[in-house]
């Protein structure tokens, strides 16, 4: 009945995702050093600001640019 497809439905579901785990867990097993730098990229995240265009950085890329011409 209904209630079967549905349970049926949400263990695949499950099942799908403990595989996607599972295969992450095998690709990193593999290089260790993944651990040390998924904490080194947490800090330079916060880091890292978003670039604010003033009219000096403006012109310098303008100068940039013409000089690649």
């Amino acid at each position: 009945g209904y209630r079967k497809d549905k349970e049926k439905k949400r263990r695949y579901k499950r099942d799908k995702q403990m595989g996607i785990q599972k295969r992450k867990k095998r690709r990193y097993k593999k290089k260790e050093s993944y651990k040390i730098k998924r904490k080194r990229n947490m800090h330079t995240k916060k880091r890292t600001k978003k670039r604010v265009w003033t009219q000096k950085t403006k012109k310098k890329q303008k100068d940039r640019d013409t000089k690649e011409k």
